[in-house]
């Protein structure tokens, strides 16, 4: 809860609250939380690192925040991912199983910075995923992969690591904290 949050000390930071990335309502709907153990195609648990956000197949994803994509291409687990810099945030930002638009290559060829809202791709079901929608990731500057719930709700993600038993406000569990909004 934002409660939770600001007990746990974020921050709200209004010009990084994304745009869209999201529903048709503009609202993220996340079908699966950061953190919580997944299996992939080959048996291997892990855990999630970033969200998933429902989507239908070909639905536009825009930059959550003003950006510079930096890379578009392929990886066995997300599949086509687009690799951003938030111009404001300073974090990378990735936006998985999402075919790029034409013009991705030109904006990474001239590190354009775009605002909040280009739409940068479409979701696609490419990489390791069972139907259509937009994996979100995060990391910080040191590469360290952070939740990203919070900063769809607007507020500074705490670091935090993907395999950690207590989420970003301190609870426990495999999806204890994370309001599906």
């Amino acid at each position: 809860t934002d409660a939770d949050a600001a007990r746990a000390g974020v921050t709200y930071k209004a010009e990084t609250a994304p745009t869209t990335v999201l529903d048709a309502n503009g609202k993220p709907t996340i079908t699966s939380a950061y953190g919580v153990n997944r299996i992939n195609d080959e048996g291997k648990i892990y855990p999630h690192g970033g969200v998933d956000l429902r989507n239908g197949l070909n639905d536009a994803v825009h930059l959550a925040e003003k950006s510079i994509i930096i890379h578009s291409g392929y990886t066995d687990a997300g599949g086509n991912t687009i690799t951003t810099i938030g111009c404001v945030s300073k974090y990378k930002i990735m936006y998985m199983h999402t075919a790029p638009v034409s013009q991705v290559a030109g904006w990474i060829a001239s590190k354009a910075e775009l605002p909040a809202g280009t739409v940068i791709g479409n979701t696609d079901t490419s990489g390791e995923s069972h139907g259509a929608h937009l994996h979100f990731q995060i990391h910080d500057a040191s590469d360290i992969k952070l939740d990203p719930t919070l900063y769809l709700r607007g507020f500074s993600p705490i670091p935090a690591r993907a395999d950690a038993a207590t989420d970003a406000v301190g609870t426990t569990g495999a999806s204890a904290g994370v309001q599906r909004v």
